[in-house]
């Protein structure tokens, strides 16, 4: 058996006698291609700049986005002192009106009292609840000057 040799291709010489249409560039080829390719390098080079500029654009909005995150931090913290302060104001007129009302129904237990104490005419009932409100009076008035603030 035999076997089929295949034939070596033959290389093509690259030039216009061989027939490929291949031919040198010209130097206004050149040159256009130059300029074109200076063209190139000075949008590339814009481009970069370009980036840069856009870059110190992004850090300095960076900047102002960190100081108004510091600055809504600040103001919630803000809030957050008022709110507490709002409640304090709301737990001390709730035991304001606690006081309050304590005072009168004191005032008319006394009243009642002292009625009750005049209807009977018993001399001694009556001292008994002029003395209660000698003591009450005196507890009250030592309250309200232990809790009022000093003139200035």
């Amino acid at each position: 058996m035999a076997t089929k040799r295949k034939p070596k291709p033959t290389k093509r010489k690259a030039s216009a006698e061989a027939g490929s249409g291949w031919q040198p560039p010209t130097p206004s080829w050149v040159s256009g291609m130059t300029k074109q390719l200076n063209s190139i390098a000075t949008q590339v080079a814009g481009i970069a700049i370009t980036t840069q500029a856009l870059s110190t654009k992004v850090d300095a909005a960076n900047t102002k986005l960190d100081a108004l995150t510091k600055q809504a931090t600040a103001i919630s913290q803000k809030e957050d002192t008022a709110m507490a302060t709002i409640d304090d104001i709301k737990t001390a007129v709730q035991n304001e009106a606690t006081v309050e009302q304590g005072v009168i129904t004191l005032l008319q237990q006394l009243a009642t009292q002292l009625q009750a104490a005049v209807s009977s005419n018993d001399p001694a009932a009556m001292q008994a609840v002029v003395d209660q409100i000698n003591a009450n009076a005196k507890a009250l008035s030592d309250a309200v000057a232990a809790n009022t603030p000093a003139a200035t």
